[in-house]
């Protein structure tokens, strides 16, 4: 199955981020730190981005707070998620996305439905051989049937004859009814 490297670089570097974060507001713990710390000196993009936040705490912190009536949060809220749901839902590509993101993320859902699709058609071609298999006997068995019809009606006439050696020495006539009447007078004619 391919994978998406697109979902994989976003989920490193919101862990990146998350972990960048927790080191400003210094939630870590020293391993944690002292990775954070070795990072940022190795890599200057990370540098800059923590440089960024922490330029920007440090600018919202100097502003005055400032409150918003309950109302208007409620009603900003509100209006956000009526228009982000009709945004994903104008999108024709938005449901397909998601089933491919949740198709990536976990890879065991389609390997299970190939199992059980695979496993169903195996089924299915097995028992259709064995049915073609057993149709093929029984048109051999009454293949055979028809083609020795005239030895199984006089099966009784062998049944006193005790081996081949003896049946040859008899010289019976072509006519299996005039066979028939040879033996039943004790002789052949």
């Amino acid at each position: 199955m391919v994978e998406n490297p697109h979902i994989e670089d976003e989920e490193i570097l919101d862990e990146r981020q998350t972990q960048l974060v927790s080191y400003l507001d210094g939630e870590l713990d020293d391993t944690q730190m002292n990775a954070v710390e070795q990072s940022l000196i190795n890599d200057p993009d990370m540098r800059s981005h923590a440089d960024i936040l922490s330029r920007t705490w440090s600018m919202l912190d100097a502003l005055d707070d400032v409150s918003a009536s309950k109302q208007f949060t409620q009603a900003t809220l509100a209006s956000i998620s009526a228009e982000s749901v009709s945004a994903e839902s104008a999108r024709p590509d938005a449901n397909f996305r998601k089933f491919k993101q949740a198709m990536a993320r976990y890879r065991i859902v389609p390997c299970f439905v190939a199992g059980l699709i695979g496993g169903a058609a195996g089924l299915f071609l097995s028992h259709a051989a064995w049915d073609r298999r057993e149709q093929r006997g029984d048109a051999a068995i009454n293949r055979a049937v028809l083609e020795n019809f005239e030895l199984l009606q006089n099966t009784d006439l062998y049944s006193i004859i005790p081996d081949v050696d003896s049946l040859r020495e008899l010289k019976l006539p072509e006519d299996p009814s005039a066979t028939k009447a040879a033996v039943q007078k004790g002789g052949v004619e």
